[in-house]
């Protein structure tokens, strides 16, 4: 596992790092065992960081999903963060869907999951 994706200050240190920690303790402790999946969103024209061969992305995504079980289907959680969100924006403003996410990156998450829970 890695985590060095070039991201603005400002977000790794506020509205990103406020996700994290409400990920790792109120929804883990409320919720119980889920996946997490976290990643950087590229356009076709990024910078790179000090003219350096590392890309700069245009943003990140991270999407909280609970696995299926016999009780109910997989359901999942969605955010988008642009480089330059507010340090102290409503992180539900960036709740998004995993087909945004999908559109954003060219990635097929959970594949096997069905779109409506895609769509949660």
């Amino acid at each position: 596992m890695t985590n060095i994706t070039p991201q603005n200050p400002k977000l790794n240190q506020k509205s990103w790092q406020r996700l994290e920690e409400i990920v790792a303790n109120d929804f883990a402790k409320k919720h119980g065992e889920f996946w997490v999946v976290t990643g950087p969103i590229f356009n076709e024209q990024q910078p790179t960081l000090n003219n350096s061969r590392v890309v700069i992305p245009s943003a990140f995504y991270k999407i909280l999903i609970k696995p299926t079980t016999p009780e109910r289907p997989a359901i999942a959680l969605a955010f988008i963060f642009e480089q330059d969100t507010p340090p102290n924006v409503n992180l539900q403003q960036l709740v998004t869907t995993v087909d945004a996410v999908e559109a954003r990156t060219g990635i097929d998450f959970f594949g096997n999951l069905t779109t409506n829970s895609k769509h949660a």
